[in-house]
């Protein structure tokens, strides 16, 4: 349906592309684009095309996908892919999508990532992706301390240092009892 273009009354537009969707769809399966919808005074709503300038084209024709299917026709075991796509499935509330993306970004933690995935956790409500990279950063301290993103976490993201610090302990006094 989303690439049969029939019917379509509505247009989402990134970059010099533009993609011809139904609001129906998009309004039943995200809570962010059904506000923006239902209200007349938007420049969506005015225009039919809604302009999305902060995201991808490959990011957004997935995030569709899964709105219209309910499943990610790409693999999203690629790390800056997932992460794009948990970034897109936060800003427009789709949980099923956001939850999928947290256990690809799970499976996906390495040395190098583990610090860039924390902060994305944070920013972006993933509880259970910034639990586990908390433990993984406990596990492997020695590996992870000495990389660029651990600096940038000091540097810039002194509460999840606290968070961890605070995950440290509890798995000391858990080693210790």
């Amino acid at each position: 349906m989303l690439k049969d273009n029939v019917l379509t009354d509505f247009a989402i537009k990134v970059g010099e592309r533009e993609i011809k969707v139904h609001r129906a769809i998009l309004a039943a399966r995200s809570p962010v684009f059904a506000a923006m919808l239902r209200h007349e005074d938007t420049n969506e709503a005015k225009t039919g095309v809604m302009v999305i300038e902060d995201l991808e084209y490959d990011t957004v024709t997935e995030m569709l996908n899964f709105i219209y299917c309910g499943h990610c026709l790409r693999d999203v075991n690629e790390f800056a892919f997932a992460s794009d796509l948990l970034i897109a499935a936060d800003k427009y509330r789709l949980e099923e999508l956001k939850s999928h993306c947290e256990k690809a970004l799970i499976q996906a933690l390495t040395f190098e990532n583990v610090c860039e995935l924390l902060i994305v956790s944070d920013i972006y409500s993933a509880p259970r992706l910034r639990h586990r990279a908390v433990e993984f950063i406990i596990q492997h301290p020695r590996n992870i301390t000495s990389t660029p993103g651990w600096d940038n976490v000091v540097k810039q993201h002194h509460d999840l240092v606290t968070d961890i610090v605070r995950h440290f302990d509890k798995s000391s006094d858990r080693g210790n009892s």
